[in-house]
């Protein structure tokens, strides 16, 4: 009896030196909440009230005591569209270009730019800034516009299109009330029908685009020059159920030319990037700086058909990685 009175003191003993010794409060990392001292040195700050896009960035700044975890978001009030950064300092300095991390592109419009911290809602500081124009969205870490058929970009028919006499031929920017792509607004319109009917065939015609501007602007900003480290995007509409087998070339020219065919076999907008490098050779150059014309030829493959059909938007060059990453990159 006295050995178990003993062994229950022992036991009870050690779980109160067990519970003694642990501390519940202790804090393994560093904690998200900033210290009790916290404040905000330099309130949010614009570089305006209305901006220009085509022609500037907007540049937001703010400063604080110490290091914190804070969240930007940008929001059109128009669009919907969403560009967020997110960052741990005592400090921010952005430019901001007009780029979005969603499908749904920003427009001449007002938007919201709030400023937020974790565990601390009552200092969450807003502005509202007004997009006097639609965003060209050029800059060096960003991408180089070529057209959004909006106004924005540089945009010149050089030669084309095709025989007129055999097929209803079609090139022409389309303001899209609706179906537009997710970029919004006009579109490039390229389409080709066989006029009798009956005789199937390879190829419609072509056109092709002086880009000289847009890659000296591209090289410019972002000192790239390799075919490899240039991907040329685009948002393209597909109509596999009504042009099944439509085809669509592209080709960049320079003291030779590269060719790429693509088969847009879906139907509605998708996002295509395709690397420079990846267009075939005919006559081989490897300098992107030499690049003075872009492209198009709409065709058929992989079978002949009667007709074809693409509607292009929003062609951009960027450098490194495709749109779709350089997209969603935060601070």
């Amino acid at each position: 009896m006295i050995k178990n009175i003993k062994i229950g003191f022992l036991l009870l003993t050690s779980a109160v030196l067990v519970i003694a010794g642990c501390d519940k409060h202790e804090t393994m990392g560093n904690s998200i909440c900033p210290s009790g001292t916290f404040k905000v040195r330099t309130p949010l700050t614009t570089s305006g009230t209305t901006v220009n896009m085509q022609t500037n960035k907007l540049n937001l700044k703010a400063g604080f005591t110490e290091d914190v975890d804070w969240k930007l978001k940008i929001t059109g009030k128009t669009s919907g569209a969403l560009k967020t950064y997110i960052g741990r300092s005592d400090s921010l300095n952005i430019d901001w270009y007009g780029n979005a991390e969603t499908d749904v592109f920003f427009v001449a419009e007002d938007v919201d730019v709030e400023l937020s911290f974790d565990c601390l809602k009552d200092l969450t500081a807003k502005k509202t800034v007004t997009l006097s124009n639609k965003p060209t969205m050029q800059a060096a870490d960003f991408g180089t516009l070529f057209n959004n058929f909006d106004g924005q970009g540089f945009y010149s028919i050089t030669a084309g299109w095709g025989d007129a006499v055999k097929y209803e031929l079609r090139l022409l920017d389309t303001a899209m009330t609706t179906g537009a792509s997710p970029q919004g607004g006009t579109a490039k319109l390229y389409s080709g029908k066989v006029r009798d009917g009956v005789t199937k065939t390879w190829y419609y015609g072509g056109f092709s685009v002086n880009i000289a501007a847009q890659v000296d602007a591209f090289i410019a900003a972002s000192g790239v020059t390799k075919l490899e480290d240039v991907y040329l995007n685009m948002y393209i509409k597909g109509f596999k159920t009504e042009c099944p087998n439509t085809q669509l070339n592209m080709n960049f020219t320079a003291n030779g030319v590269k060719n790429y065919n693509l088969n847009v076999d879906w139907d509605g907008w998708k996002m295509v990037t395709i690397k420079a490098s990846e267009f075939l050779n005919l006559i081989a150059f490897n300098d992107f700086n030499d690049v003075t014309e872009l492209g198009f030829g709409l065709g058929a493959g992989p079978e002949q058909n009667l007709q074809s059909k693409v509607i292009i938007d929003f062609m951009i060059l960027t450098a490194y990685k495709p749109y779709k990453e350089i997209q969603k990159r935060n601070y």
